[in-house]
């Protein structure tokens, strides 16, 4: 089995890559086009109170993907490579040693130099290929009966168990005439050895037991309560959940099929083409290749080779009519005529409505496994499953703000440029603006230039989320019991629920957290100190924080930061008041140079120095201030550094955050920098520049590796 699924893997990851002229050793280097990302950093203070523009992301264009043959609907994600850009990028990356060795040996495996080789030459792949794909689709047919009789358990669960083991899986065989077909119509430029007979094991040391243990266990007889009635039913309706499973479909542009083909052909192991030989030999020319999991089918068009991959959630003794119905129907699904909306190089899409099929389907099968396994509880154990598909629907219940997420990537010379947006569920723009709506900014803050120049890791942002709005609007429903709650009520299917919550709920995530300390502190005193703090959260102005320098040695970090909070007046006490309650005291200083009064208290850490400070921002002409900061830094001087920096008001977007420079931030921890020594190169004057801002409704994050001058 380990063997046929990595065979297997093999076949589908070389539907994956093409090579453009210039990628060989031998060839000259391949034109790149599009102009260099702006790296210009704004350093100078501004002279009025106008916010300067801001210029730290320059936007680019990303070319649409448009249709293609590899994209149907119903689809978990739908995702596309223009391999011509992109491979001879990923290809200028050098590799770790752990990687590089795993790479050479799928090379060897798959009979293809993937670093060097023209792939475009040897599999006629077109000079403009496209790699387009849709990505678990569930195969639901079926799926609402089994559900009502795993939850109505009982005799039709015995009936089930009965109908798993009424015999063993049998050994696959093939009919002399489809497997005289397939040896005729083969195209093999390599032999394919034959599977040979296990090495007999040496005898052990110690007495063999007096009856050895069978391969495969005799089959338990059918319970005496049931029916014959009942075990047909238990049998048909096995074979009606033999279909469920997960449809893939994968498409690459060629000039001529041929190639690409044969050597699908010449590497499929010829165990994986028995099994499924009647249902290929009514496909002409499609090689089908499998097991009692998986069925991958590839055929080919004029111009396009598409291979269609189905995993199964339960294994059958041998293809039944269920199974050959699903693979005809998957086969016959037609490509999407309509523009998805992905854009870029690379681009991808998730739906947050199928990803709750994709948890059901899960939780069928789980089902069915209590089914076999669980001959004591099985009624309780499948029904828990199935409870735990019904909690995670419920959580998709509760206000939704987005229906799924979009990620796109383009390449502009050496600078790869990314966007991932959340998609608004339709008329909610004015909710989601509103729910992420914060406190005006009316504080000066220092500018990104001088927090980023110079340093290892920066970033700015404006005011936080308002957890209290967070909490009324959308912790509510299943999340209002907090997130550990929601946690352990989708049970084994938690993956899924971080899944869903990537796609569209982190919002309601968000929300159940902000519940979470009146839910575990209830309403006394520290529930009340505990909803006095999120009231302030969202009270704040903005955040920002500049990490200098930093040195890891065994025990302890040496580090040159600082990190701030712009708040009112009002709640730079909060942190003199905490610090009463738990009986210690910040002392009053004056920080160094300009710095000017503020309060001063060190923390007992021996990790890491950290020295926690506020300060009220001086009068004006006679007007006391409206606001305050809030500081962690590694000693009083830092602050007083920050205080200095060149101010400016609030601009920009949302969230913004950089790593000047990779290859400084990489060299902190030894063993990091030893392990990632070859690919210092490639980080040594690469930035990487990241911003969050809410564009008519939606959150969209910007992101560029780019390589500075």
């Amino acid at each position: 089995m380990a063997r046929m699924q990595r065979d297997l893997i093999e076949v589908f990851m070389l539907l994956a890559c093409v090579s453009v002229p210039g990628c060989r050793k031998d060839d000259p280097p391949a034109a790149t086009s599009g102009p260099a990302s702006s790296t210009s950093d704004p350093k100078a203070t501004p002279s009025t109170p106008t916010p300067p523009g801001f210029d730290r992301i320059a936007p680019r264009d990303m070319a649409a993907i448009g249709v293609h043959n590899g994209f149907v609907s119903g689809g978990m994600m739908h995702a596309a490579i223009r391999l011509p850009t992109v491979l001879p990028w990923l290809r200028s990356i050098p590799l770790p040693g752990e990687l590089a060795r795993d790479l050479a040996e799928f090379s060897e495996d798959t009979g293809v130099d993937w670093r060097a080789e023209n792939l475009e030459r040897r599999f006629s792949l077109t000079s403009d290929a496209v790699i387009s794909m849709t990505l678990l689709r569930p195969l639901e047919t079926g799926a609402a009966e089994l559900r009502g009789e795993l939850s109505r358990g009982g005799a039709v669960l015995d009936a089930l168990a009965a109908a798993m083991t009424a015999d063993a899986p049998p050994v696959p065989s093939v009919d002399p005439t489809i497997a005289r077909t397939l040896d005729e119509s083969a195209v093999v430029t390599t032999p394919v050895e034959k599977p040979t007979a296990p090495t007999r094991a040496k005898p052990p040391t110690e007495a063999p037991p007096a009856t050895p243990t069978p391969v495969v266990e005799p089959l338990p007889p059918a319970p005496p309560s049931l029916t014959v009635a009942e075990l047909e039913w238990g049998k048909k309706l096995l074979e009606s959940a033999s279909a469920l499973g997960l449809h893939s479909r994968f498409s690459v542009t060629v000039t001529d099929p041929k190639p690409l083909l044969a050597h699908v052909r010449a590497r499929a192991p010829r165990e994986a083409e028995l099994r499924w030989a009647s249902v290929c030999a009514g496909i002409p020319g499609a090689v089908c290749l499998g097991d009692a999991e998986v069925v991958a089918i590839v055929r080919s068009t004029e111009h396009t080779v598409v291979l269609d991959l189905l995993m199964f959630a339960t294994r059958s003794p041998d293809v039944n009519e269920s199974q050959r119905k699903a693979v005809a129907d998957a086969l016959a699904m037609p490509a999407m005529t309509t523009d998805l909306g992905l854009r870029g190089d690379a681009a991808a899409s998730i739906d947050a409505t199928t990803v709750l099929k994709f948890a059901e389907l899960d939780a069928l099968r789980r089902g069915l496994s209590a089914v076999r396994y669980s001959s004591d509880d099985r009624d309780q154990s499948a029904r828990t499953s199935l409870e735990e598909a019904t909690a995670l629907v419920g959580l998709a219940a509760a206000p939704q703000l987005f229906t799924g997420a979009r990620l796109g990537a383009t390449i502009h010379g050496e600078d790869l440029h990314a966007e991932l947006r959340w998609l608004l569920v339709p008329g909610q723009a004015s909710t989601s603006t509103a729910v992420f709506a914060t406190a005006a900014s009316t504080a000066p803050v220092p500018t990104i230039a001088t927090l980023c120049d110079g340093a290892l890791f920066c970033w700015r942002t404006a005011g936080l989320l308002r957890p209290s709005v967070l909490a009324e609007r959308l912790g509510v429903g299943a999340w209002s019991q907090g997130p550990d709650a929601a946690d352990r009520s989708v049970g084994r299917l938690d993956e899924m629920m971080f899944l869903h919550a990537f796609a569209a709920s982190w919002p309601n995530l968000l929300g159940s957290a902000a519940r979470l300390p009146a839910i575990e502190l209830g309403g006394g005193p520290e529930g009340a100190i505990a909803s006095n703090l999120l009231d302030m959260l969202g009270r704040v102005e903005g955040t920002g924080g500049s990490l200098r320098s930093a040195t890891v040695s065994r025990s302890r970090v040496a580090a040159d930061y600082a990190v701030y909070v712009r708040t009112t007046v009002a709640d730079t006490g909060v942190p003199r008041g905490m610090l009463s309650l738990a009986g210690q005291t910040m002392l009053d200083v004056t920080l160094p140079g300009a710095g000017g009064p503020a309060a001063a208290y060190t923390l007992p850490e021996d990790e890491i120095p950290a020295t926690l400070i506020t300060r009220v921002d001086p009068a004006v002409g006679g007007t006391p201030s409206t606001s305050g900061w809030i500081g962690l830094v590694d000693a009083l001087d830092r602050m007083s550094w920050l205080l200095a920096l060149p101010m400016e008001p609030h601009a920009g977007p949302a969230v913004y955050a950089e790593i000047p420079d990779l290859a400084r931030l990489v060299a902190i921890e030894p063993q990091v920098a030893r392990d990632l020594e070859p690919m210092r190169g490639f980080f040594e004057r690469r930035s990487l520049r990241a911003s969050l801002e809410l564009v008519a409704g939606e959150p969209v994050v910007r992101a560029v590796l780019a390589r500075t001058p």
